[in-house]
């Protein structure tokens, strides 16, 4: 069965092997093929198989390049199927060639008459992959063309990230996106290449700017400086002056708006490696007024931002403390107290409904730098949002953070931040037990009873026979609640 099964011809053999994808995959193609599955890629042999299989497709497009109607055969699906060994089929085909434009020339025609959502260039990109390596000229020549093409402008981005970048290729780019020929998203093809790190630094700000300015084009701006600032990063390479100039242009033109978790990732990176000294403490302040903004008028929430808010306390405490704290006044929105009513609850549930409040985020310097520029203000202030406690152990044992202690040791009116301590600690539960939240709170406030302030102290074990006895009294409640809700099931 096996044997009448297996596929006879070149073209059977090719369809069997190359244009599949994991859910069709069959070992009827050649006996040295072996299928793998995503769990096997993973594993020593599941890459030895395919470094084996894509050995069989190069082969395989070696032949292929050599029978011409087997070729014209198969020229429509080569450019409209998938198949993870396409590219190896490609570059197979490029090696078995002793006319390697004709075969261009006729795959790109046929890319032209496919269905626009059906064209796949997967096997031109092996195939001047192996151009490039044998003759720079014609590949250059190739993507020239691919730039006016009207069947390969789309994929432009991707067939020069296939063969890298030297200068003709940088001033390729450059052309491509002044043509616009290219829809500017797909560029965002280059930052998964090692592009972003063989183009000098102004070039890279500059094809950034370029890209950032189109329709859509920002998102891919985004992600080649991601992956060069990540690079540099992993390299332990400095960053250049004018890579770390672009990011501060792309964030400050930043429109706010719901993006994806991915994009706020993006922002992340390049806001810790962009803001920094005045320039960037400009732009934070920007940004977080941006972000009021849009709040405020329901087109996004601050959630939907936490990572690159993250990033801004972590660069600019001060500018972002300021920008939380201040009036708005002068943006468009009505500006003032209208501003902030209607900020203020969705900045708060942001604050408290999360796993991570955007104040941990803060460094601990920063946050008493911008408290001592009006210490009777700020430190209570910043008592009512930091971090106070940590739990401990396996058992929900609480301690104080240090940035807790640290305002409370500092603060000119240190009642006036344990005040704003004991009010959160007070606060009731969502769920669960209020009771067991408030003796559990209560333990926390008792690690303060020997304070060295006589006054702290004092007002520790005031606050400790309070609450002990708010405690007792919700636990009447608790259980005479759950004695009537009892009954009521009997």
């Amino acid at each position: 069965m096996e044997t009448h099964l297996r596929p006879a011809s070149l073209a059977q053999r090719v369809r069997a092997i190359t244009l599949c994808d994991s859910l069709t995959e069959i070992d009827l193609g050649d006996p040295e093929y072996k299928p793998v599955d995503s769990e096997a890629r993973r594993s020593v042999g599941g890459a030895e198989a395919i470094r084996k299989n894509q050995t069989i497709a190069q082969n395989l497009g070696k032949i292929l390049a050599k029978d011409e109607a087997a070729f014209d055969e198969l020229s429509r699906e080569l450019v409209s199927r998938t198949g993870r060994l396409l590219p190896a089929l490609g570059r197979g085909l490029a090696e078995g060639t002793s006319d390697p434009r004709s075969i261009w020339n006729k795959l790109v025609n046929r890319l032209a008459i496919t269905n626009q959502c059906d064209r796949n260039v997967q096997v031109l990109g092996g195939f001047l992959n192996v151009i490039c390596a044998r003759d720079q000229q014609l590949s250059d020549d190739l993507l020239d063309d691919a730039v006016l093409s009207q069947e390969l402008a789309e994929w432009y981005p991707f067939l020069q990230s296939v063969v890298g970048l030297d200068r003709s290729g940088v001033d390729r780019i450059k052309r491509s996106l002044a043509l616009g020929m290219t829809p500017a998203s797909r560029y965002d093809v280059l930052a998964w290449s090692t592009i972003p790190d063989q183009v000098p630094g102004l070039d890279l700000k500059q094809i950034m700017l370029a890209l950032a300015a189109k329709p859509d084009g920002f998102g891919a701006a985004l992600e080649i400086l991601a992956m060069r600032l990540y690079s540099d990063k992993q390299s332990k390479k400095p960053h250049a002056p004018d890579i770390l100039d672009a990011g501060s242009q792309l964030l400050r033109n930043l429109e706010i708006k719901k993006n994806s978790q991915h994009e706020d990732h993006r922002l992340e990176t390049i806001a810790k490696a962009c803001l920094s000294g005045e320039q960037g403490a400009a732009i934070t302040r920007e940004i977080f007024q941006k972000v009021k903004y849009s709040v405020s008028e329901q087109k996004t929430h601050f959630f939907n931002h936490r990572h690159l808010l993250q990033a801004l306390a972590t660069n600019q405490p001060i500018a972002l403390l300021d920008s939380v704290y201040r009036d708005a006044a002068g943006l468009p929105s009505g500006g003032g107290a209208e501003f902030h009513h209607r900020v203020r609850p969705h900045f708060v549930d942001y604050m408290y409904s999360y796993d991570q409040s955007l104040f941990e985020f803060i460094p601990e310097d920063g946050l008493l730098d911008w408290c001592e520029q009006e210490p009777r203000v700020r430190y209570p202030m910043a008592a009512t949002v930091i971090p106070l406690f940590l739990v401990q152990g396996s058992t929900p044992t609480r301690v104080w953070t240090n940035v807790a202690l640290l305002l409370l040791k500092n603060a000119p009116d240190r009642l006036a931040v344990l005040k704003k301590f004991v009010r959160r600690l007070a606060r009731g539960a969502w769920s669960g037990s209020v009771a067991t939240r408030l003796s559990t709170n209560l333990n926390l406030l008792a690690k303060l009873e020997n304070y060295p302030d006589i006054a702290v102290a004092e007002f520790v074990a005031q606050e400790k026979l309070r609450l002990s006895r708010e405690v007792e009294a919700r636990r009447r409640e608790e259980t005479l609640r759950d004695k009537l809700s009892d009954e009521r099931f009997e």
